[in-house]
């Protein structure tokens, strides 16, 4: 109650106020005391409300769960958030980290189920084939990515890329 009517919403003043020390400590870890407190603890985000935002996520998904997880489900929350009606693209570079991790798979898979009622887009870029392929969700991707964009490979003659486009095509 004290939090909610405070005018600062901060996970800090939640872990001040929070009695059992069980969760404030588990707390400490999101809050300026603690590492992820720059990504998670603040009054407001600034992430902006312009028309183009970017993330790079190269070196948080480099971290442990107990880091990329939040931070990555805040993200998606407010890209959720974000979505009005208007046109929208939604592009994941490197989706291959996110392909690997059950968590942000299954985000994909329902992202990809349910984007397009929200006129939203979602993009994914790697650079195997072999990534989507041979991921928990490729009939998830293959059913609702109606257009695959694949790019000239330096061995796009071997025998094991042209079986694995085969297969890729077959199933589509």
């Amino acid at each position: 109650m004290r939090l909610r009517l405070s005018p600062t919403r901060t996970l800090t003043e939640l872990s001040a106020n929070v009695q059992d020390m069980e969760i404030r400590d588990a707390l400490q870890h999101f809050t300026v005391m603690g590492p992820l407190g720059p990504l998670l603890d603040a009054e407001h985000d600034s992430l902006g409300d312009g028309r183009m935002l970017s993330f790079e996520t190269e070196n948080l998904l480099q971290l442990d769960d107990k880091a990329v997880i939040p931070v990555l489900l805040y993200l998606f929350r407010r890209i959720e958030q974000r979505l009005d009606g208007s046109p929208t693209l939604i592009l994941l570079d490197e989706a291959w980290s996110y392909l690997q991790h059950e968590l942000f798979r299954d985000r994909l898979k329902d992202w990809l189920k349910t984007m397009r009622r929200k006129n939203a887009v979602v993009v994914m870029a790697t650079q195997q084939i072999s990534d989507i392929a041979n991921s928990r969700i490729a009939d998830v991707v293959l059913e609702n990515c109606p257009t695959k964009i694949l790019l000239p490979t330096r061995n796009q003659e071997s025998g094991f890329t042209r079986v694995l486009h085969a297969r890729w095509f077959e199933r589509a």
